[in-house]
């Protein structure tokens, strides 16, 4: 029952259909890890109450392509709702991911992040830069992002933000959750298992 949880988990988190957190439509800690000619199309939905008590529907719709071996580039376009107000678009964005080196080849596997927004109605644009670190440790996959971002633009606030974010998850879990992502984006559920007997595991790097 474990394992078949496990892949259920597994297949769940691979979905194009994402509700996240109730803090912004997409906000999670990335890979360095690209794969060329992945197409991805994904919807991001959350909702948020003001100080005012409104309710607040934020959505965000991204179009992501491995263009190269270790580059992947992504799209946005993010807009939102509040209660009895008609639907408002707030920005475009676009992210590029690019993979220093290959899979395993150092301690950390390790990526550079940018990514541009273009807000709409005279808001600031934003640039935001990222250091994308992974590493199996401890029976553990470790993905930490650091995290540069700063306005720019006519109305844009002064300063330049910074921070960190990461995340663990199970040697095996991030297994199952690589083999399930491969069997829905090749369009067929049944390679999952074919793809999990495959695929290498992640190593512990030394110490």
């Amino acid at each position: 029952m474990a394992t078949a949880a496990a892949v259920l988990a597994g297949m769940m988190s691979a979905a194009v259909l994402t509700v996240a957190a109730p803090a912004q439509a997409k906000k999670y800690v990335y890979s360095p890890i690209v794969e060329e000619t992945e197409k991805e199309v994904e919807y991001y939905v959350d909702w948020r109450e003001k100080p005012d008590g409104t309710t607040v529907v934020g959505h965000e719709l991204e179009f992501e392509y491995g263009f190269a071996p270790k580059d992947a580039i992504s799209f946005y376009g993010v807009w939102e709702q509040a209660s009895g107000e008609d639907v408002q678009f707030l920005k475009y964005k676009v992210e590029w991911i690019h993979q220093v080196f290959e899979q395993g080849e150092r301690a950390w596997d390790f990526a550079t992040y940018f990514e541009y927004q273009i807000a709409d109605k005279g808001g600031a644009d934003k640039v935001e830069f990222k250091t994308l670190f992974e590493r199996a440790l401890g029976g553990n996959l470790l993905t930490l992002n650091g995290i540069f971002e700063k306005q720019i633009g006519e109305n844009a606030a002064d300063g330049t933000e910074f921070g960190c974010e990461w995340t663990q998850k199970a040697l095996e879990e991030a297994r199952i959750d690589d083999a399930a992502r491969y069997a829905i984006r090749h369009g067929n559920a049944a390679r999952f298992l074919g793809h999990l007997a495959t695929l290498a595991p992640y190593q512990e790097a030394a110490e």
